[in-house]
């Protein structure tokens, strides 16, 4: 009986989990790959519940030290037959990590999966004028404006495959979603306004920021009877938003907080939060997938993207009056469904596409 090529994957925190999971879990079901998770001991701490669905799938996986993670995944990675990660270890590796030095030096092969709707590296240069990538195999959830763009490395094009959508919530539903619905108290419409500011600011300039916030406040004023929950990219805090959030939320009772280590929603994942509110409005960003595939109308501000023209433009406080009164809203999510595709389709395609990859290795 010959062996299952064996793909490993390392999962240290949530973004991991959320990208690499769901593949790794049809994998599993389609039985023709061995996936082995090597999962960190941060995200077993903050998210629990991502244990529990690994164990739910009956995925092969260690919990793992600090130390094996960093380290010792040095003798998973030269005992696996491929790698799967989200982060690519020669495109997206900043700070030094062992483990990627392994994957490099060792010439290991690697799968690469898309993670960001909005990317740098896939979708523009960012930082870096060339930007080449250690998988001979790239996944992307679409086909990319210009697979031959100057800044990716010359023979990148021939590496992607494209799939559709396959980063998606395989947490089971928080515990504490009832009481946080009871605490959100009781409002005539409940809007989540996710924003990339501060942690792109390239993209999004301190002016758009000063602008958005300046709307914000106008429409929460305006309509005292709807609730607001802003959020920051992975409702993280940015030294940069500090003094204009603080001063946003004065005097401002309807407008509240979604952070990740403090308040009522704390340690709450995007996914969490939707559940109880009622539309979303977001920078472009894998927040308007999240939206639209939970079936939460959605419109977006500062999107210069070509595939989000079909979405509502809220960008003035009269824009997002609009969106809110428009009983209607999901009907515009329908092209951006089309073009990314259905889940279960899609994890079927990537899985085809990646048990074709090792097996040919």
């Amino acid at each position: 009986m010959n062996r299952k090529k064996q793909l490993l994957c390392v999962i240290p925190h949530s973004p991991a989990f959320d990208s690499c999971f769901p593949l790794l879990e049809r994998l599993h079901a389609r039985g023709r790959i061995a996936p082995f998770i090597l999962l960190g001991p941060r995200l077993r701490k903050v998210e629990p519940r991502a244990e529990a669905a690994i164990r739910a799938a009956g995925l092969s996986y260690k919990a793992a030290s600090l130390l094996r993670l960093e380290l010792w995944a040095a003798l998973d990675i030269l005992r696996a037959d491929a790698v799967l990660t989200h982060s690519d270890p020669r495109a997206y590796g900043g700070k030094f990590r062992p483990r990627d030095s392994v994957i490099t030096g060792a010439k290991k092969p690697t799968v690469f999966v898309q993670h960001g709707m909005v990317q740098a590296g896939l979708h523009y240069g960012g930082a870096k004028p060339v930007w080449d990538f250690h998988a001979g195999l790239i996944l992307t959830w679409t086909q990319l404006p210009d697979p031959h763009a100057p800044f990716f490395a010359h023979d990148i094009a021939d590496r992607l495959r494209v799939t559709g959508l396959i980063k998606t919530n395989r947490l089971a539903p928080a515990a504490t979603l009832g009481d946080l619905d009871r605490e959100l108290g009781t409002w005539r419409q409940r809007l989540l306004i996710c924003h990339n500011f501060g942690f792109e600011s390239p993209l999004y300039p301190v002016s758009a920021q000063r602008q958005a916030f300046s709307e914000w406040a106008k429409l929460a004023d305006a309509r005292p009877d709807t609730l607001f929950i802003l959020r920051s990219h992975r409702g993280k805090s940015h030294p940069e938003n500090t003094a204009m959030i603080e001063a946003l939320v004065k005097g401002r009772p309807n407008i509240v907080l979604s952070e990740r280590h403090a308040g009522l929603m704390r340690m709450a994942t995007i996914n969490d939060v939707m559940a109880v509110v009622d539309k979303v409005i977001s920078h472009p960003s894998t927040v308007v997938l999240d939206a639209i595939y939970d079936q939460k109308p959605v419109g977006v501000f500062n999107a210069v993207q070509p595939e989000l023209a079909c979405l509502p433009c809220v960008e003035t406080a009269e824009q997002i009056a609009a969106f809110l009164d428009d009983g209607d809203a999901l009907r515009h999510a329908a092209p951006i469904r089309a073009r990314y595709g259905e889940l279960s389709h899609n994890l079927d395609r990537a899985a085809e596409v990646v048990e074709s990859h090792l097996l040919a290795l």
